[in-house]
């Protein structure tokens, strides 16, 4: 049984030169989490659990999913450090805390951006990228539905509406890029605007694959060949 208080602390070290440098942080984990975060399971039970919890009125969660995925912790996610001594007993409220670590499938499209930057004829992985760019701009109204029926994930309202915003200039980029054709450079305030708006940070949470389609814009924007 699991104690109701429980840090998790991880010391990794590293050798260089002229001696051993240590590197250690903190993660608050709950009696869900610890199964993935410290037992290194592949089963996502856990995080199913919390965002029932996080989202009780609604019977589908696809949209919610679908947002989080792309979601990451930020190092100074509120709770971290709050909840020290304190019982876990209580769920978690936040969605950073529903994150998979390290964001897989962030990581994967921002792996799908440089393979596809890099090649000359820019083919590499455009069809995933855009598939993956259109279910997030398409995902804002059905998530507006699961906030109506749950007024407790209203802070992340805007950040959805920025992730729309930005999928949708991702796509524009992709085809200006593939066409070489630079994007009109009437959009670029707006653009960057959009961008600007999707990097803030909700409840300790981030949108994880803002770098990356920053990087197609600049191409769009100032690269193209």
């Amino acid at each position: 049984m699991l104690k109701k208080t429980l840090l998790v602390l991880v010391a990794i070290i590293l050798f260089v030169a002229g001696g051993i440098g240590f590197y250690l942080w903190t993660e608050q984990v709950s009696n869900e989490t610890v199964d993935s975060r410290t037992l290194g399971t592949t089963d996502q039970h856990y995080r199913s659990v919390l965002l029932k919890r996080i989202a009780p009125n609604s019977p589908d969660l696809s949209a919610l999913e679908t947002f989080v995925d792309i979601l990451e912790a930020t190092k100074d996610h509120p709770r971290l450090g709050e909840q020290i001594g304190k019982s876990l007993n209580r769920p978690l409220a936040f969605l950073a805390d529903a994150d998979t670590p390290e964001s897989q499938m962030a990581w994967e499209f921002n792996r799908q951006v440089d393979a596809f930057l890099a090649d000359s004829t820019h083919q590499a992985e455009q069809k995933k990228i855009l598939r993956s760019l259109r279910i997030w701009e398409a995902n804002h109204r059905p998530f507006l539905a699961t906030i109506a029926q749950n007024p407790s994930l209203s802070p992340y309202e805007e950040m959805s509406a920025y992730l729309a915003a930005v999928a949708r200039i991702g796509q524009k980029a992709v085809y200006a890029i593939a066409n070489e054709q630079p994007l009109p450079k009437a959009e670029k305030v707006y653009n960057q605007q959009m961008l600007d708006g999707a990097r803030k940070p909700v409840l300790g949470a981030d949108l994880a694959i803002v770098s990356a389609i920053d990087k197609l814009l600049q191409k769009a924007e100032n690269d193209i060949k």
